[in-house]
């Protein structure tokens, strides 16, 4: 048992000295793995988030197959949305579905990916200058969009349901008003016929928004212009009937 101990010990001065530079080895080379992830925890909770991760990495690079090996990259997703490092995020995420889908936090798992996209989606900078999304490319909206929606058809009691379910509508929305600064650019270009096209998929996919209503005048016109009236005015009573 001596021996078996020693080893262990050895091990993990290498993995220490391979890897981790930044720590002495006197640090952790006499502590269990156990007592290392204890003191990764220690320092998620006090917000020490890159410390937490360098170790994190000791353990993964000592035992990457371990017991711990789940549970870090777990760690890892948090910390890294925490610090705003969604492409290693990212890259943990995508592995972590791929390797282990029945996994019994894989609600957890995806709803950071949707926490992820919708924060790609809103830099930070944007928020602090308040620029206009809406004619912004919506690409992490509607990934955020099927990644929530994924979320509440797979897992309808998960204690994220609810929020992700939030997050929906306010989605939906932001893929709304895309839609609408859209439909008024082909407008101003007098594209009357782009303008009906995306409208009426406005209807499919986001009927009951309000950016969906504010795109029906628009829609009424372009039908105008194109003298079908019959349709203008039914585009008409809809409004009406939503006034």
């Amino acid at each position: 048992m001596k021996f078996i101990k020693y080893v262990s010990i050895f091990i993990l001065s290498m993995a220490i000295m391979t890897g981790c530079s930044e720590f002495s080895i006197k640090e952790v080379s006499n502590q269990s793995l156990n007592e290392i992830y204890d003191i990764a925890q220690k320092n998620i909770r006090k917000g020490n988030l890159k410390k937490a991760i360098k170790y994190l990495k000791i353990i993964k690079n000592i035992d990457p197959n371990g017991p711990y090996a789940k549970q870090i990259q777990l760690d890892l997703i948090y910390i890294y949305y925490k610090n705003r490092d969604f492409n290693s995020e990212e890259n943990i995420i995508n592995h972590f579905i791929n390797f282990y889908p029945k996994h019994p936090n894989m609600d957890y798992v995806m709803y950071m990916k949707g926490l992820t996209e919708m924060s790609m989606d809103n830099p930070a900078s944007m928020k602090f200058f308040h620029f206009d999304r809406s004619s912004r490319d919506p690409e992490h909206a509607y990934n955020a969009f099927i990644v929530f929606l994924q979320l509440l058809r797979n897992y309808p009691k998960s204690e994220y349901a609810t929020d992700a379910y939030n997050r929906l509508v306010y989605l939906k929305n932001r893929l709304a008003n895309h839609e609408l600064s859209i439909v008024s650019f082909y407008d101003k270009k007098k594209s009357y016929v782009a303008v009906i096209n995306r409208v009426n998929n406005m209807l499919i996919y986001y009927p009951d928004t309000k950016a969906t209503h504010d795109a029906l005048p628009l829609m009424e016109k372009a039908y105008r212009k194109l003298q079908i009236y019959d349709e203008a005015d039914k585009i008409s009573k809809i409004i009406l009937l939503n006034h």
